[in-house]
């Protein structure tokens, strides 16, 4: 096999030899999250910059049409059955039908197996969307990792997802919770954070409103498709479980347009009828050891309509012993301090708050205002991981079906003193005055999450004074994660988006790097996992807010040479930096800058998970050197002006070098060493 088939590169220049003498260097170890004290208790006291929330151009990167006529593009997956065991994949082709087909096969092997799927389109004023598609696979195995393959020939595509365990009451399992989100710079920053979060959320929870179409003129359905295409590198590879909002009604008599969710309902699928609902706006789901149960803010709720008899027969079938844990997801939120929306979601609350006291609903997730806001107080204390806000303590991580208060660690017991209540308010009957919150300890927590960064920007015009039932609110953007750990705790943290400035990295390294003294140590070298400049569809981005935080700092110390892993490939750029931009200038792209570092991907050691073979065309500009094998590289210091660096495939002997250049010291010998070295 001819291994420079898979291998792609830039020019080449010869580089002078250089005496042998030894060097020192420097080496910075960067991690994605450092350690932050979190204050909690009533209004947060960080006060987020104002800025606009401005949508991403049409053309931005971030919105990547996969190369090829009529490639499929837009791929999301959520599950496809009640219990777990389909996925539901759906994709557009935007000019042909094309294959309707699903192929997919486990890791560890086995046959290829295939399924067909249908084709939707629809038209919206003065547009007509492409071929949406929608696939169900079934009788897949429990806890298992699957390929599947969506399109055909050359312009067919690969992804995977890792189903759940068997539902079960003490299956652990982390999901993700973003609502709101848009396609904003902040969007994307929201959506990066929650894939670089070292938690891991397995399945994202989205309580509702997607692509913000309805912002635009006409209810630009453009912006469907770029959101589609925005999400997909994350919604490719694992489950969102879809919660409709206002901005996916798209009703608009003014247009001629006066059927409600028609974009949402056409692009979206979810296994409602698995549920015994009929309508794809509430349906319910089992995953793992959770039950959860989807809500319509914005179809018919009151007594005696479709949705309300289904939640009326619904919620008795929830079987505690087989799924502890009773989540319900909407829209519009019943406890809200916000003057944004405030009360929005009263009615709702009136008719359903009393069924969910009496079946122990133990959170219920909205969105709708765009801030955070949590209905019960906990102990908040240092983390590894930056959480704004997190619940450990019983009052919200102890099962509220379960009454056993024995198995609460007694360790735990002792803060209990700090933590607010659980509430309810449904003894009110107009006459009787009771008509404000109480204690109740079998009512959920509510929290409001619709902080996703989309083109409205913060509501931050907070009632005063903050009610007693409002435990922790502020107007900032971010994502959470809810992890299971058995039938009776569950973890919960906020994060907002601008975690990493302030936290004890970003102070860190603000203090190192002019620690640095090049006449002692010339050769100034950066570990991190998430790369920065990757040009593999595999992890593309990841490492987006990082650079945007640190990349000036990396030039104007001027660093010779930063090395990641995460994406198993790898990838050499040329010196350039990407630091110029401000939000309004669109300097967007990455330029040539003698004092960049040279950035290294070398992820390539040849773990379980394989290959990273799918690299984005056309090859960007900032690449100088790429290739899908695995391998090893060596770098060695000649001297305080020259370095020599060689990356060895494992398929070449030790002597062969597959990619190769001398480095220039940029503080001591700052000349122009971009190259691309002999194979």
């Amino acid at each position: 096999m001819k291994m420079m088939a898979m291998a792609t590169r830039r020019r080449r220049r010869s580089c002078m030899a250089a005496a042998a003498t030894a060097g020192v260097v420097m080496v910075l170890v960067v991690l994605m999250n450092g350690a932050a004290l979190c204050e909690g208790g009533a209004t947060s006291n960080f006060v987020r910059k104002l800025e606009e929330s401005e949508d991403m151009p049409l053309d931005s990167d971030t919105f990547y049409v996969p190369p090829g006529r009529n490639a499929p593009q837009q791929v999301h997956i959520t599950q496809g059955d009640h219990d777990g065991r389909a996925v539901l994949v759906s994709w557009v082709t935007p000019d042909q039908p094309g294959s309707h087909e699903v192929v997919y096969w486990k890791e560890d092997g086995g046959e290829m197996q295939s399924a067909m799927g249908i084709i939707t389109r629809y038209k919206y004023y003065n547009y007509t969307s492409g071929f949406i598609h929608h696939c169900t696979i079934s009788n897949l195995d429990y806890d298992t990792k699957y390929y599947y393959r969506v399109g055909t020939g050359k312009t067919a595509r690969t992804f995977w997802f890792t189903t759940p365990p068997p539902v079960g009451p003490d299956a652990p399992y982390t999901f993700g919770l973003i609502g709101d989100l848009g396609q904003t710079y902040d969007s994307n920053a929201t959506l990066t954070h929650y894939q670089n979060n070292p938690l891991k959320g397995q399945t994202l929870l989205f309580v509702g409103d997607l692509s913000y179409a309805d912002d635009h003129p006409f209810h630009d359905n453009r912006r469907w498709d770029s959101w589609g295409r925005f999400t997909e590198r994350s919604v490719a590879y694992q489950p969102w479980i879809w919660t409709a909002g206002n901005h996916e009604l798209d009703f608009a008599p003014e247009l001629e347009e006066f059927e409600p969710f028609k974009p949402f309902a056409h692009r979206y699928h979810v296994p409602f009828r698995a549920s015994g609902s009929t309508a794809r706006f509430w349906y319910s789901v089992k995953r793992a050891s959770a039950y959860i149960i989807v809500l319509s803010s914005y179809s018919a709720y009151g007594k005696y309509t479709p949705q309300y008899e289904w939640l009326l027969a619904e919620l008795p079938k929830v079987n505690r012993s087989e799924t502890p844990w009773l989540i319900v997801l909407m829209h519009s939120p019943w406890y809200n301090s916000n003057n944004y929306h405030y009360m929005e979601g009263e009615t709702m609350r009136v008719i359903f708050e009393s069924w969910f006291v009496q079946y122990k609903v133990d959170a219920v997730f909205a969105g709708h205002v765009h801030a955070y806001e949590r209905s019960v107080s906990a102990i908040l204390f240092a983390s590894a991981l930056d959480p704004i806000d997190l619940i450990q303590v019983p009052k919200f991580a102890y099962n509220q079906y379960t009454t056993d208060q024995l198995t609460i660690p007694l360790i735990l017991s002792i803060v209990l003193k700090n933590v607010q209540e659980r509430v309810s308010n449904i003894a009110y009957n107009i006459t009787n005055k009771l008509c404000t919150p109480i204690k109740n300890e079998n009512a959920p927590v509510y929290i409001t999450i619709g902080d996703g960064g989309n083109i409205e920007g913060l509501a931050n015009n907070l009632t005063e004074p903050q009610p007693s039932y409002s435990a922790y609110r502020e107007a900032s953007f971010g994502h959470a994660i809810f992890s299971i750990k058995n039938r009776t705790h569950a973890d919960y943290r906020w994060h907002r988006n601008q975690d990493g400035k302030y936290t004890p990295q970003y102070e860190w390294l603000l203090a190192e790097l002019p620690k640095v003294n090049r006449s002692e140590t010339p050769w100034l070298i950066v570990l991190m996992h998430s790369p920065w400049y990757n040009s593999n569809n595999y992890h593309y981005m990841e490492g987006e807010t990082m650079r945007v935080m640190f990349e000036s700092w990396f030039v104007q110390y001027k660093v010779d040479a930063v090395f990641a892993g995460h994406v198993h490939a790898y990838e050499r750029s040329e010196r350039v930096s990407n630091i110029a931009y401000n939000i309004t200038n669109k300097l967007c792209t990455p330029i040539k800058n003698e004092n960049a570092p040279v950035y290294i991907t070398i992820g390539d050691g040849g773990n379980i998970e394989g290959l990273a073979n799918n690299l984005t065309e056309p090859q960007p500009s900032y690449s100088a050197y790429r290739e899908a094998s695995f391998g090893h590289a060596i770098f060695s210091i000649k001297n305080r002006t020259h370095a020599y660096y060689g990356w060895h495939r494992n398929q070449d002997g030790y002597a062969v070098k597959a990619d190769q250049m001398w480095f220039f010291n940029r503080y001591w010998y700052p000349a122009d060493d971009s190259t691309t070295a002999e194979s």
